[in-house]
């Protein structure tokens, strides 16, 4: 029964209308099944609405779009058997709905979630609320949502879009649920038939039962007390859109698992197959992704060392079951024994795990399984392999602290044939040439030679003292380099922008690679900006190490650097400098030798100061005077000559 669209056409200031304990319907007026429309759909001002007790089927569309000012719809006792997220869409938000006592067996609020984030609404507006006790709802795996609404386990944004009072609303079916109220049921236990009767394809094996559970889309195939010699053929949960399978094979007689490279097994998680024949297992009968197995009463007395691995080696098996078997508890069982005594957590009948002669294994101790020879041989290799990890750790050590170590024995004298000279310096002249810009002279002539030559014993090479006066430079730098043992660089701002440091650079390190000697010692001295650095040398110091000026251990690391070249012999001789300094790059002075005058041999204690010279003398041994020339074996160089003098 219906009556016509446009009854109240003329009363449009109508705030309650009570069409209550008819046979209503309104779908007698529905041209298009899909824009379904009732009489009341331009009543903007309505409050409320009674239609208990009709034969209404359906929430329409204009009650929840149009009556924006409703604040009361009941529905209850009418015909409607189904309702979704769609029947939620109600624009006032003061409204309450009564469904209480339809016929309503499906709720399906599958997409309740993403429809209430759509939305955005406020947390301080009102809430519409729905009444629904009294319907003879199937509690399966459609109800998944709605039951998760009730027990608040969805999103926070569901509960600004609808309010559900389920009052007493009861499961009508399934067996197992029937008789208990929706609020009490878990979700995990609701579940849909995988193949309907619909299906023109039926994908579960014959004898099983397969559902499919939507709280983490699984896959439920139930294989148990079907008489199973083999495991059947399991459908994919992937071509269904579902995650995993979880696997009941119980009461059969199984002798043993499918491999996990087979189709559908492969996506087992959950594996339960106590109650069969099965006497062993291997690494290949464990599906990657396995949770959960329950191997209790079967005929298995013995576990590989292999299959123990795999279980070590997941990181998703989490839940073990493995009472009520004949374990054989002898020798070769000491690596299952200890297995399980570490991994007691995993494994979920610990306590009840029995051997076939009735000892408790987790009071068991290696002796009560072995002889005195295999806990030798077990003990050896607990203490190699802890010997195994202290030499690891060690090693580690080394790694990260091999310079200091070495730098340490080679002070202590610990394994000296490990710091021997190389062949290839056996007969060098020098211990090092120092590559050092004029600019830097002090530290040179104050802190390195007098520290290198006479305390720690190094012949050293230095161009003021070493070259011959007037021969051409770059052949007494390549000269200079390779009779030295090492090169030590004063890498300093004056050392960036000095050519022959850059020269002589060059010679130590093509010296070095060409023969595969480590030869290049470079001291950072002052801040170095790297920016204006030859491409070569910043190359250099970007990918090897360096001592710096300052470091605490400055001479121990300067010392060790040098140790393969250590002679004993005594320095060249005495390295004297003035106050005064060149402006002129140094190396440029020894281009033309210059008057030679006669020495006198005089101390160095003794001579007199040199003005704006400085003064370098072999066996010690200084002139009179502040002239250039050659005296007693030595050159003497004055250092305020002009470069028109060079």
């Amino acid at each position: 029964m219906t009556i016509p669209m446009d009854t109240f056409g003329n009363a449009r200031s109508l705030k309650v209308i009570d069409m209550s304990h008819n046979v209503l319907t309104f779908m007698e007026n529905q041209h298009e099944p899909f824009q379904l429309s009732s009489p009341f759909q331009i009543q903007t001002n309505l409050h409320h609405l009674n239609l208990s007790h009709n034969h209404i089927e359906k929430v329409f569309p204009d009650w929840m779009f149009n009556l924006i000012k409703l604040e009361h719809l009941d529905l209850s006792y009418n015909n409607i058997n189904f309702i979704t997220t769609n029947d939620l869409q109600f624009l006032s938000r003061k409204i309450q709905v009564y469904l209480t006592h339809n016929q309503i067996t499906e709720i399906f609020f599958k997409d309740i979630e993403a429809m209430a984030s759509d939305h955005n609404l406020s947390d301080n507006i009102e809430v519409p609320v729905l009444y629904l006790d009294g319907n003879p709802v199937v509690c399966d795996c459609l109800l998944t949502e709605f039951v998760r609404l009730v027990k608040n386990q969805l999103s926070s944004d569901v509960k600004k879009l609808i309010k559900i009072d389920p009052g007493k609303l009861t499961c009508s079916a399934p067996p197992e649920h029937a008789g208990k109220l929706v609020a009490s049921v878990d979700p995990h236990d609701l579940y849909c038939d995988f193949d309907t009767d619909s299906s023109k394809i039926k994908k579960c094996p014959i004898g099983c039962k397969c559902q499919l559970r939507r709280t983490d889309y699984a896959l439920v195939v139930n294989c148990s007390n079907a008489e199973l010699t083999t495991v059947p053929v399991l459908p994919n949960p992937q071509t269904s859109s579902l995650n995993f399978t979880i696997l009941y094979l119980e009461n059969n007689y199984l002798t043993h698992l499918p491999k996990n490279t087979d189709l559908g097994y492969d996506r087992v998680r959950f594996l339960y197959a106590k109650s069969n024949n099965i006497t062993n297992i291997a690494p290949e009968n464990l599906p990657s992704q396995l949770e959960l197995l329950d191997l209790r009463n079967n005929n298995m007395i013995h576990i590989n060392e292999t299959v123990l691995s795999a279980f070590n080696d997941t990181n998703t098996l989490k839940n073990i079951s493995l009472s009520n078997n004949p374990w054989k508890c002898n020798c070769e069982a000491l690596s299952f024994m200890i297995y399980i005594q570490s991994q007691f957590k995993k494994v979920n009948d610990y306590d009840n795990l029995e051997c076939s002669d009735g000892q408790r294994i987790n009071k068991m101790v290696p002796g009560d399984i072995c002889t005195d020879d295999v806990q030798t041989i077990v003990a050896l290799s607990i203490t190699l392999a802890l010997l195994g990890i202290l030499i690891g750790i060690l090693a580690a050590l080394y790694y990260k602290y091999q310079q200091e170590i070495k730098i340490w024995m080679y002070w202590h004298n610990i394994c000296p044939f490990i710091f021997n000279s190389d062949t290839l310096d056996a007969n060098k002249k020098y211990d090092a040439f120092i590559s050092y810009s004029h600019k830097d002279e002090d530290f040179v002539a104050d802190t390195l030679v007098p520290e290198l030559e006479f305390r720690r014993k190094f012949n050293l090479c230095i161009h003021r003292r070493d070259w011959t006066v007037g021969d051409f430079i770059p052949d007494q730098i390549i000269r200079s380099v390779a009779d030295s043992r090492r090169t030590i660089i004063v890498l300093s701002p004056n050392y960036v922008e000095s050519v022959w440091g850059t020269m002589e650079f060059r010679a130590a390190h093509h010296t070095a690679v060409k023969e595969n000697v480590s030869r290049v010692i470079v001291i950072i001295y002052g801040d170095v900006n790297t920016q204006n650095m030859d491409s070569e040398l910043k190359s250099y110091i970007d990918m090897n190490t360096y001592i710096k000026w300052g470091d605490p251990w400055f001479w121990e690391r300067l010392h060790y650097a040098l140790r393969t070249i250590k002679t004993g012999k005594k320095g060249a001789g005495a390295f004297f400098k003035t106050s005064s300094k060149s402006t002129v790059d140094d190396k440029l002075e020894l281009i033309h030798p210059s008057p030679m005058t006669t020495p006198h041999a005089t101390s160095p204690v003794d001579s007199p100061k040199l003005n704006g010279s400085i003064s370098y003398a072999r066996n010690g041994k200084l002139p009179n005077g502040g002239l250039n020339g050659h005296v007693n074996g030595a050159f003497i160089i004055n250092t305020n000559s002009k470069q028109s003098d060079v």
